[in-house]
């Protein structure tokens, strides 16, 4: 039923599918809380990050 995964391999593949979005959620806010506070990063490629960071935490 479980493909063949002993149950230890469903707890390590279950870590890693929690614990690789979260690092992703907090690196894009890091990034939005960037662009929001230090006002001089506010150039055209920073900005271009900033939307990108927005869409990766809206997905």
């Amino acid at each position: 039923m479980g493909g063949g995964l002993t149950a230890g391999d469903r707890n390590i593949l279950t870590a890693i599918n929690t614990g690789a979005p979260s690092l992703s959620f907090v690196g894009s806010t890091f990034i939005v809380l960037c662009y929001c506070f230090f006002k001089e990063l506010c150039k055209f490629s920073f900005e271009l990050v900033f939307y990108l960071a927005l869409f990766v935490r809206s997905s």
